[in-house]
């Protein structure tokens, strides 16, 4: 699914935002056994050089992510 979404991306004139982001996203989830979203997460913090401020340890998975876990609760 992950190769068909970035053939789709590529090989169309189909506009997605921070295209780059969403292609790291999508290698990510092919590569790693964690859901989309988390993948999605982690293409963002490493593009943008952010923390990951999360319980789950999934993020741990990227070597590039910086996940802290909040404080409280």
């Amino acid at each position: 699914m992950a190769d068909a979404l970035r053939d789709l991306i590529t090989g169309c004139r189909l506009k997605v935002p921070s295209e780059p982001v969403m292609l790291d996203a999508l290698e990510r989830f092919k590569s790693h056994p964690v859901d989309f979203p988390d993948a999605w997460v982690a293409a963002i913090a490493a593009h943008q050089g952010f923390a990951v401020a999360s319980f789950d340890r999934d993020f741990d998975r990227f070597k590039d992510v910086k996940r802290f876990q909040p404080s409280g609760a």
